[in-house]
């Protein structure tokens, strides 16, 4: 790949990623968290407590995932 086309791609990307990294994140919990409570399985249930417990953390660990901290 093209060195320009390269370096172009990288920046739409960390532009674009900053504001939908934490958006990706809140909906793929959403997404498990109606999935548990909707389906008939209860044992499932039990786990959507440290489920949602880890939310903080990966929040907390995708800003650093280019290595640059905002």
């Amino acid at each position: 790949m093209e060195e320009q086309m390269k370096e172009a791609l990288v920046e739409c990307c960390k532009k674009h990623g900053e504001t939908l990294t934490e958006g990706v994140v809140e909906f793929a919990y959403d997404l498990i968290n109606t999935a548990i409570n909707v389906s008939e399985n209860k044992i499932d249930d039990a786990f959507l407590p440290v489920i949602n417990a880890t939310k903080p953390i990966v929040l907390s660990y995708v800003d650093k995932i280019d290595g640059e901290v905002a």
